[in-house]
Order: structure tokens, then sequence, then C-alpha cells
């Protein structure tokens, strides 16, 4: 079985996929275009459950991703993630409430962080550090 990958910039991101509200698939790439994920993207139990905690791992006997999923007004977005440790993946299948935790992490002032990549760029700067600097929303991103 073959893979697509795909590599956004870097990014991690291994497959999308997405769906119209009736859980019709419309759009995959990458991961996202296996016939296996395509079925469980299908299976509403999993699509409800994954749009309940918004964070989902998928593991397979020889691929392991973990998928964000969101609902859209045209239906949901499922971004296919690779490249986690243990530890992420413990955390991510025993907490329902992971993406909430990881959201304050992000928003809270006093957890808040400012992330700068190898080649000394900021690549994420928390809303409340924006705020604070006076940047608009993403104004800080990719700024060296």
């Amino acid at each position: 079985m073959t893979e697509n990958k795909v590599d956004l910039v870097g990014s991690g991101v291994l497959g999308v996929a997405l769906l119209d509200p009736s859980g019709k698939i419309q759009a995959h790439i990458g991961a996202a275009s296996q016939s296996r994920v395509r079925a469980l993207l299908m299976d509403q139990g999993w699509l409800h459950e994954a749009l309940e905690r918004r964070l989902q791992v998928v593991t397979f006997t020889d691929a392991h991703y973990i998928a964000i999923v969101t609902a859209l007004e045209e239906g949901t977005l499922v971004v296919f993630f690779g490249g986690y440790s243990e530890t992420v993946l413990k955390f991510l299948m025993g907490v329902d409430f992971a993406f909430d935790i990881i959201e304050h992490l992000l928003l809270d002032p006093f957890d808040a962080m400012v992330m700068i990549d190898a080649k000394e760029r900021l690549v994420f700067v928390s809303p409340i550090h924006e705020k604070y600097f006076g940047l608009k929303e993403g104004e800080g991103s990719d700024r060296k």
C-alpha cells in the first residue's frame, strides 16, 4: 500500500480530508487518501467522537496519526499529523479534554508561549503576547 506523503513546509501534516455535512468525503490528499482512512472517516460513530474531542489518535498496525477534527459550515475538516512521542500519544488517548488543556496553555497569560524555530523565526505568538506587543492577529508569525 503506498501513501502519498504531503509535507506542508515541514508542518508534519500527512493528510487532509474535507467531508460534507452528510459525512461524505468531498476531497482528500496524502494519508487521507488511503482506503482504510477513508473508511474510518465515513464511520459516523468515529466522526462524532472525533468532533467532540477535536483531537483523535488513529492507530493502524503500520501507521499512527493524530487527527485534528473540526466542524465547518460546509462540513468537517480532518487534518492528519505524524511524528509524535509515546508521551503525547498517552496524553491524547487518555485525556478526553486534551484539546482544551493545550488551548489553555496557549491562551493563558501566565503559561502562554512564543515559539521560535531553528532559523530564528517566530513561528507562534500567543494571542495574549500579540496584544501585549501591539501586533494584530498572526502578525508576529514568520518574522525574524
